[in-house]
């Protein structure tokens, strides 16, 4: 209270007026805050929402478990027939071979006979 004209009371009111305006802008200020808080917030729930989102629509795209054992138990039978059946035409091929070359030395052999009296 530098002022000799200025009342106790006076300075009182001007100090209390100078600490109610910057309580004020302090609580504007913490407003703003929680206000830009409560947006990004929001903002971060809405982009984790899609991404649950995805994630669950990905999901639904999975195989599952027994489908994953059926289709494998599918394939180890396809490779079991397939293995038989290459077996099979091997051994077709041989005993064909077989039957050409007794064939070819029949034919030969007679053929001889009938050359060579």
């Amino acid at each position: 209270m530098t002022d000799p004209d200025v009342t106790w009371r006076t300075y009182v009111d001007i100090r209390l007026g100078e600490m109610e305006k910057r309580t004020d802008n302090r609580f504007a200020a913490q407003e703003n805050a929680i206000n830009k808080a409560e947006i990004a917030l929001s903002e971060r729930l809405g982009t984790m929402n899609e991404f649950r989102a995805t994630i669950s629509d990905q999901a639904k795209h999975f195989i599952t478990r027994p489908e994953h054992d059926k289709l494998d138990n599918d394939v180890r039978t396809l490779q079991r027939e397939k293995a038989n059946l290459d077996g099979r035409i091997s051994v077709m091929v041989v005993a064909v071979s077989m039957i050409v070359s007794l064939v070819m030395s029949l034919i030969i052999l007679g053929l001889s006979h009938v050359l060579n009296p």
